[in-house]
């Protein structure tokens, strides 16, 4: 994962402007890009909505976690560079924050559902979801400060301003956009398995409505398909199919054929986030694919945050 540059051994220093080129031509998106793509996205519509929110730890994450935080910054600056692989310890706590998420958006653990059956299938394919996503968002947590290394003067930082930069660096992943991602995997899951439930029941109930909680604090992408109604198999679902957004609180309700479909010429539209564009339940995922911490991120990163699941 490291660039060559980054790692050249103890008997081979690179000059600053070596590693401010390697830092910079690090895969992934850069943190400043991130923050731009995830910040409009991320404040959603309100501040508040109609999900049971995950419990919360016995202590804020960046305090339970504050020593590794150290290690892993503490890490980057006397490598000068970007680690190896992953964090193990971080990404398997943001794993474990998200699942939590998402077994009590579900309504169920692995060891609570039969075997073979499509709600342990559906959960499966969300737990690994659940790791590859927390992988990825450690690795772009770790370009991120591999390049604070680097000031805007484009000069490398001091000690201190380095540890300042990683500092808020942390702060925006796990202060920020942690209990995001944590609200959105409750409500992701209740989909997902309100997902399992029509497949189930698509032959007697063939008929999905979009159900949008009007209120105050509703999207105009949501209050626009409210009411929509379209068969089961209907392409329709492939791309308006909740959440339509970061804490969206939208359903869908299912029915008979007598309920009628809705003719494509009366449906509004919204100009829904190119992210979301998608159905994340039937794909057997909490997080949209095109997220940006996916953004340039190694095939390798994928495999080492499943790899955090097999060796449990």
């Amino acid at each position: 994962m490291a660039s060559n540059a980054l790692k050249a051994g103890r008997f081979f220093r690179p000059s600053p402007q070596q590693l401010i080129s390697a830092i910079r031509g690090l895969p992934g998106i850069s943190h400043m890009q991130l923050c731009a793509e995830l910040d409009p996205l991320y404040g959603g519509c309100c501040d508040d909505h109609s999900f049971k929110l995950a419990a919360p730890t016995d202590e804020p994450f960046i305090e339970k976690f504050a020593d590794d935080l150290a290690r892993m910054v503490e890490s980057i600056w006397i490598e000068k560079g970007m680690p190896e692989s992953i964090d193990p310890v971080i990404t398997k706590a943001y794993a474990d924050t998200i699942y939590k998420a998402v077994q009590e958006g579900f309504g169920n653990t692995l060891s609570s559902i039969a075997y073979d059956t499509p709600d342990y299938e559906m959960l499966l394919s969300l737990q690994r979801d659940v790791y590859q996503f927390s992988a990825a968002k450690n690795y772009q947590q770790l370009k991120a400060l591999t390049e604070a290394l680097v000031g805007e003067d484009g000069q490398l930082r001091s000690k201190r301003e380095f540890r300042q930069a990683a500092f808020e660096i942390n702060d925006t992943h796990i202060g920020r956009y942690l209990d995001v991602e944590r609200e959105h995997a409750i409500g992701s899951a209740q989909m997902a398995s309100n997902w399992v439930n029509i497949q189930a029941n698509k032959d007697v109930l063939p008929i999905l409505e979009f159900d949008a909680i009007l209120d105050g604090r509703t999207t105009y992408n949501c209050r626009s398909l409210n009411g929509v109604r379209k068969p089961v198999g209907d392409q329709f679902w492939l791309y308006n199919y909740p959440p339509l957004h970061w804490r969206c609180r939208s359903l869908v309700r299912q029915y008979a054929a007598s309920r009628g479909i809705t003719p494509d010429q009366d449906i509004v539209y919204p100009d829904t986030p190119e992210m979301f564009k998608t159905n994340c339940a039937a794909q057997g995922v909490i997080f949209p694919p095109k997220h940006p911490y996916y953004i340039g991120l190694p095939d390798s990163v994928r495999k080492d945050g499943l790899n955090l699941i097999e060796n449990e």
